[in-house]
């Protein structure tokens, strides 16, 4: 029966069972939405990994202190202190953070989960081209061969833009030709925003700007086809001649 153990032989309800029936199912209402919240925040955070999404479901039962610490019998001048020692010892904290955030050694890159979690490990689209760079495009189409997701081919796209440099141009090839050589690149490239497309076109523009070989040009035109093609040599003449 539901109920046994909480109506007595006398047929008064035991409140104390009762209170303790109701505490246990609200406990277990609150685990629920916890960990429901917890899952939501970790998909928002974008984890690279099932083993983060677990951990931060698994610290959802974790709350902040809820006592009064009025109450606790604690030397009163050890609390007190002023707004600026507050704000001190804060700076000092997030100081603490940001080194022991730098120290932190991240496992090499072997495959795309090392690789997101050092893409998503750098504190600005600087390292993130500087980290670009660094593979090269042998490394990024060994990774992303199987498939090379429109979210971050729109990510890589924006900080080659941004930090762009001529003397890049050679390592900015590789990697433009590295990203169009992976599978399914045509529907990624369906879904890359126009701005994000007109990015692509003036980095292209850019490479060929700077001396890439005739082979490369072809390449780039292939795997990125809405760039349009450079007026060949001929063409300027005879448009000069026609023009005089």
């Amino acid at each position: 029966m539901a109920g046994r153990g909480l109506i007595g032989k006398d047929g008064d309800v035991n409140f104390d069972k009762l209170q303790a029936k109701l505490s246990h199912a609200v406990e277990r209402e609150d685990k629920y939405w916890r960990e429901n919240d917890a899952k939501f925040r970790a998909v928002a955070q974008k984890v690279a990994t099932y083993e983060e999404f677990e951990e931060i479901v698994k610290a959802a039962h974790i709350k902040p202190m809820t006592e009064d610490i009025t109450q606790l019998k604690l030397n009163r001048s050890a609390w007190i202190t002023t707004g600026r020692a507050k704000e001190r010892n804060r700076r000092r904290m997030l100081q603490e953070d940001e080194v022991e955030a730098s120290a932190l050694q991240l496992p090499p890159v072997t495959d795309v989960n090392s690789f997101l979690r050092h893409w998503r490990h750098k504190a600005d689209s600087k390292q993130r081209y500087e980290f670009l760079k660094e593979l090269g495009g042998k490394t990024i189409y060994r990774l992303f061969k199987p498939e090379l997701g429109h979210g971050l081919l729109g990510e890589f796209i924006a900080v080659l833009h941004e930090h762009y440099r001529e003397e890049d141009w050679n390592v900015c090839c590789k990697l433009l030709k590295a990203f169009c050589r992976t599978r399914r690149f045509d529907l990624a490239l369906d879904f890359l925003a126009p701005n994000e497309l007109e990015q692509i076109t003036e980095l292209v523009g850019w490479v060929e700007a700077a001396g890439c070989s005739e082979e490369d040009r072809q390449r780039l035109h292939k795997g990125y086809p809405h760039v349009p093609q450079p007026a060949s040599k001929s063409t300027v003449t005879d448009t000069a001649e026609g023009s005089s």
